[in-house]
């Protein structure tokens, strides 16, 4: 983590923190309070815009004086087009990246630009000006972390704060008036000290895990952002402004620049140096390396594109060792988690399969979820599928998180010949398309393996159980109990359980919990999951004794 905020750094002296946390971001991505720095995003798009834009406008100048404001109204038109085209295909590219987000600054330069004076009734600037401050207190009040943004979102602000800059350009209204109160303006002036400091006080507070983030303590990170803000403000930023530190314009310059050279190389430095992990003992840096502790083939291995796997280019386990593969582990990132045993087993007992795993899709036919972009999972399982039977593969282990899938209603295709399952109905047509494609298969003498889900954790185990040998904390704090996990699965799963045909149920509550408790550390102290809810590649390997039957004797 250490290593991860000396890039942040070393990003933001060169102004583009957004495109490192834009190619972080997606399914695998951790929390943003791990990344003390992730606010800067927001200053590099303003800082790229701040270096394109003046070439802009001295072409707009140069060849289209008389059009300038229609000329700014057409780039924020075409910016904010590209914005929604892209959020339903990558909606991180569109959050991070500076095309789809310079139309609200956009929206500042048109203002800047507006020249029209109009005679329009006092009223009329009163009440744009108050729908302007309705609309932002819209978003600032029913707005959550579940609210797709930017696109049509990004309205309500952006043309709420323009519609009361308009409204005050004209004549002062009321709400001019309140915004004009002096400790609003104190505020204003202080905004931006504040926006720097809130985030890593954030940030640190809740990565440290020493106190409970609870609602007095989210308190106290705004007051001290606020405090820390103001000291900076009359400390640092007045100064500047009013020359009375470096008052020529060169040193300003040459400070600027030294002070961006030594951020690179320090951020440069931390990622040399691996984050400093001499820094703390031996059991802490095992627990921390959890979070690494991924399947080593997932770049190469999963998200398969189809037109691969028509090809046969599908990753195998024991490609060199092991002969004519003759199974399968089908699945969405919590197969790709478990995929080092299936590794690990193949070696051992010389035995040889395929990997197909695709974060975010359950191995459900029909299943047209769009996982993270453009990527259609039902095509994605359809080839598997046919995959499956063309190659004449015998056995298949399906991982997932069931308790997910087989909870909430699956979306299917529209055009689904859809057949209730002999027997009688499952919960809903996600477990019911799985028990019908189990039939299928069990129909072509396949056998179907189907992993139940591991336990899943509210923590993040592996900085967890770091920072809290760290700081001398009891960890059986973090344990969850064997009868909660199991309560947990008798609402997610048991249903389907009782009536699913035609597949065999591997159980891995033996493999993780003892009698009381689900482990989060192996006998070594390497941590058992890599995130919250799924395993590391320690952790797959806890399952060794529940697949070896299947490897030791052939498939």
């Amino acid at each position: 983590d250490y290593a991860a905020l000396g890039k942040q750094a070393a990003a933001q002296s060169v102004f583009a923190s957004n495109i490192l946390f834009y190619k972080q971001a997606g399914y695998f991505d951790v929390y943003g309070f791990f990344k003390p720095l992730l606010h800067t995003w927001s200053l590099s798009v303003e800082e790229q815009f701040y270096i394109f834009f003046p070439f802009a406008m001295f072409l707009f100048w140069k060849f289209g004086r008389k059009y300038l404001w229609a000329l700014l109204a057409l780039s924020a038109l075409i910016s904010f087009g590209l914005c929604l085209y892209t959020m339903d295909r990558n909606v991180d590219r569109a959050f991070y990246m500076l095309p789809f987000r310079g139309w609200e600054l956009l929206i500042g330069a048109l203002l800047a630009a507006w020249k029209r004076p109009l005679n329009l009734p006092p009223a009329v600037y009163e009440a744009v000006s108050a729908a302007g401050l309705a609309a932002i207190l819209y978003a600032s009040v029913f707005y959550t972390k579940g609210t797709l943004f930017p696109g049509w979102n990004a309205l309500p602000p952006c043309l709420g704060a323009a519609a009361i800059i308009w409204a005050n350009m004209h004549r002062q209204t009321m709400i001019g008036r309140l915004l004009s109160l002096r400790p609003v303006v104190f505020l204003g002036l202080v905004s931006y000290s504040w926006y720097l400091w809130h985030w890593p006080l954030i940030s640190f507070t809740r990565y440290a895990s020493v106190i409970e983030f609870s609602p007095p303590v989210a308190a106290a990170c705004v007051l001290g952002s606020l405090t820390l803000a103001i000291l900076s403000y009359r400390y640092i930023e007045t100064p500047f402004r009013r020359k009375t530190l470096l008052p020529a314009q060169r040193s300003v310059y040459v400070s600027a620049l030294c002070s961006l050279i030594a951020l690179a190389l320090i951020g440069g430095g931390m990622i040399q140096a691996n984050g400093l992990p001499f820094r703390f003992n031996e059991k802490v840096n095992r627990y921390a390396s959890g979070a690494d502790d991924t399947n080593p083939h997932r770049k190469d291995c999963d998200k398969t594109k189809p037109q691969k796997i028509r090809d046969g280019k599908v990753c195998q386990t024991n490609l060199e060792e092991g002969g004519k593969p003759n199974f399968i582990l089908w699945g969405d990132s919590l197969a790709d988690a478990a995929a080092p045993l299936f590794y690990a087993l193949s070696e051992k007992y010389g035995r040889n399969g395929y990997i197909a795993t695709h974060h975010g899709c359950p191995p459900i036919l029909d299943y047209k979820r769009k996982s993270w972009g453009r990527f259609d999972c039902h095509e994605f399982n359809q080839t598997v599928y046919d995959f499956i039977a063309d190659k004449k593969i015998k056995t298949v282990f399906l991982v997932a998180s069931w308790g997910s899938w087989l909870t909430y209603a699956a979306e299917l295709k529209d055009d689904m010949d859809w057949v209730e399952p002999e027997g009688g109905r499952h919960e809903n047509m996600g477990a019911s398309a799985l028990q019908r494609m189990a039939d299928d298969l069990h129909a072509r003498d396949v056998k179907v393996y189907v992993l139940i889900d591991f336990p899943v954790l509210s923590l993040d185990p592996s900085r967890t159980l770091a920072l809290y040998e760290l700081f001398g904390k009891d960890k059986q704090s973090l344990l969850i109990s064997r009868d909660a996990y199991l309560e947990t699965r008798k609402a997610q799963i048991d249903p389907f359980l009782k009536k699913a045909k035609s597949m065999v149920f591997l159980d891995p509550v033996d493999s993780y919990c003892d009698k009381q408790y689900c482990k989060l550390e192996d006998k070594d102290g390497y941590s058992l999951y890599y995130n919250s809810g799924h395993v590391s590649a320690h952790g797959a390997m806890m399952m060794a004794d529940l697949f070896r039957p299947y490897f030791r004797r052939g498939f």
